[in-house]
C-alpha cells in the first residue's frame, strides 16, 4: 500500500511505500497509480528505504545529521579531551579540524543521491618514531607551561600566578609604575598563595617582573635541554627516559 504524508500547510512532504502505515502523521492511503507516477516521473524525489522523500526534504535531514556530528565532534576540540593512544596535539587538532570542515562543507559538496558522511575514528594508533617524539615534545611543553602558572617564589613567600592572579598582579604592577611616574607612594597588602599577608610598595611591586622572567627563563632553558634530548634520541627507552 502507498501513503502520502503532509505537513501541516497540508502539502505533501513524503510519500511513503509498505504495508504498514508510516509513523508519521497525518498521512492518508494512496493509490498505486498515483504513487508510481510520482515513483517513475518526478525529478524532486529520491528513494530511501521503500520512501520517496523530496530532495529539499532530503537536504534538510542531512542538514540534521550534519549539525548532529558536528555537535558531537565538540567534544574533541576540547582542553581536557582525552587523545587516543598513538597522536600528538598537532596531529589530533589537524585531524579534527579538517573533520570539522568536512562537515560544514557536506551539504554543498555530496551527492544526494548517495550520500557519504565524512568518517573520523578515535581508535589508537600505532605511531612512528618521529610522531612519538612530537608526543614527548607535547609533554615537555604542557609541563613547561604548568609549571609558569605554579605560585611565583619572593620575598621568601609564595604569590599565587595562576591566570586570575597573573591579571591582578598586572594591574599592581601598572598602577605601580603609575604611582612612581607621579612620585606618589603605593603600597598595597597582598594575599600570598598560603593566606598570609605580604605587603608590598611600589618597587616591591616593580620586582615582580623580574621574578616572573628569571623563572621563566630557567623553565624554558630546562625545556629546550630536554628537546635537545628528544631530538637526538633514538629508541622508546631513551624518550621514556625523558621526564620533566
Amino acid at each position: 500500500m502507498n501513503y502520502a504524508i503532509y505537513d501541516t500547510n497540508n502539502q505533501v512532504i513524503t510519500l511513503y511505500e509498505g504495508d504498514i502505515p508510516p509513523l508519521l502523521t497525518p498521512n492518508i492511503l494512496i493509490s498505486d497509480a498515483d504513487f508510481n507516477m510520482a515513483k517513475t516521473n518526478s525529478t524532486n524525489f529520491k528513494v530511501q528505504n521503500n520512501v520517496l522523500i523530496p530532495i529539499e526534504n532530503c537536504l534538510y535531514y542531512l542538514g540534521i545529521k550534519k549539525d548532529f556530528l558536528i555537535m558531537e565532534s565538540d567534544s574533541y576540540t576540547f582542553v581536557d579531551y582525552q587523545i587516543p593512544k598513538g597522536y600528538s596535539i598537532v596531529k589530533w587538532q589537524a585531524m579534527v579540524s579538517t573533520y570539522r570542515q568536512a562537515l560544514r562543507d557536506f551539504i554543498g559538496t555530496c551527492d544526494i543521491n548517495s550520500p557519504v558522511f565524512p568518517l573520523f575514528s578515535t581508535d589508537p594508533i600505532v605511531p612512528t618514531f618521529i610522531e612519538l617524539q612530537e608526543q614527548k615534545w607535547d609533554d615537555i611543553k604542557r609541563s613547561r607551561d604548568l609549571e609558569e602558572r605554579t605560585p611565583l617564589p619572593y620575598m621568601n613567600k609564595l604569590i599565587d600566578f595562576d591566570v586570575t592572579s597573573s591579571a591582578r598582579l598586572t594591574w599592581a604592577i601598572q598602577t605601580a609604575i603609575t604611582a612612581k611616574f607621579m612620585s606618589q607612594t603605593f603600597n598595597v597588602d597582598w594575599t600570598t598563595a598560603d593566606g598570609s599577608v605580604l605587603t608590598l610598595t611600589e618597587n616591591d611591586i616593580l620586582g615582580i617582573p623580574v621574578a616572573v622572567a628569571t623563572r621563566s627563563n630557567v623553565i624554558h632553558q630546562k625545556a629546550r635541554t630536554l628537546a635537545d634530548q628528544i631530538t637526538i634520541a633514538t629508541t622508546q627507552e631513551q624518550l621514556d627516559a625523558i621526564v620533566w
